[in-house]
């Protein structure tokens, strides 16, 4: 029987792939979790976490806060889109196809009212 190979990333939702993270940290996600964990991460906030990341494990600033984030959603203490104030999404559309789409609704409007006047012609006769 075959076994199957798992996954090098543990999970989706970590903020940068495995590659970039060991490659600027020195550390897997893997690793992180077990490092983060040893030294009590998980009853920190956020800013404390950050700044265990950096100070004690010397980090820069914008990875320790990549570091701390991953941390967060893999030990299920950070949702996906979750920010320190809630949650935050942005939905983008084409403003071609905005326009597109309110013309048509414009023009369906124009044909219900010419309906509309045919079945009152049709009704007075």
């Amino acid at each position: 029987m075959a076994t199957r190979k798992r996954a090098t990333q543990p999970a989706a939702s970590a903020p940068v792939s495995e590659a970039a993270i060991a490659a600027r940290t020195g550390r897997t996600w893997a690793e992180w979790v077990v490092t983060l964990d040893g030294a009590g991460a998980r009853d920190l906030s956020h800013t404390a976490i950050a700044d265990l990341v950096h100070g004690r494990f010397g980090v820069d600033d914008w990875w320790a806060q990549s570091v701390t984030v991953g941390y967060e959603r893999l030990t299920g203490k950070r949702a996906n889109l979750q920010k320190a104030d809630g949650f935050a999404a942005q939905i983008t559309v084409q403003q071609e196809k905005l326009a597109s789409q309110d013309a048509a609704l414009k023009q369906k409007r124009v044909w219900a009212k010419s309906l509309r006047d045919l079945a009152e012609l049709a009704a007075a006769d």
